[in-house]
């Protein structure tokens, strides 16, 4: 029977090794565990404020470009603007121009026919 005891006592033993074992495998994969949960909370936290950060970086950047494109879009009227002024005016010189010279053609055709006309009444013997 002695033997039978000191077998089982012995199978005891190992067993209670195998748990101690197994139980100090459980508490540190527990701390791991915990520690892992921690990382990710950081890790997480970072990401949202990372994330935060470059939502209001991208937003910044945004206006930055939208003000400019306001700024251009005005710059590019008011050059519209100054150029089409500027063409009416050109084309108003023009037209004026063009007036002052039909005006001045019609003169010289009227003196043309005038003069023709004295010379045909020439031609017929009537005195002008």
């Amino acid at each position: 029977m002695d033997f039978v005891e000191r077998l089982r006592i012995d199978e005891l033993r190992r067993i209670e090794k195998q748990i101690t074992v197994f139980l100090k495998s459980w508490r540190k994969m527990n701390k791991d565990l915990l520690a892992l949960n921690e990382q990710n909370a950081a890790l997480s936290r970072d990401y949202a404020q990372l994330k935060e950060a470059h939502e209001m970086q991208i937003k910044t950047v945004c206006d930055e470009h939208e003000s400019a494109l306001e700024r251009v879009k005005t710059e590019w009227q008011q050059k519209y603007d100054a150029d089409m002024v500027a063409i009416k005016t050109q084309l108003d010189n023009v037209e004026h121009d063009w007036q002052q010279k039909v005006a001045a053609l019609q003169a010289d055709l009227e003196e043309e026919r005038r003069i023709k006309n004295v010379m045909m009444a020439r031609i017929r013997g009537v005195e002008v």
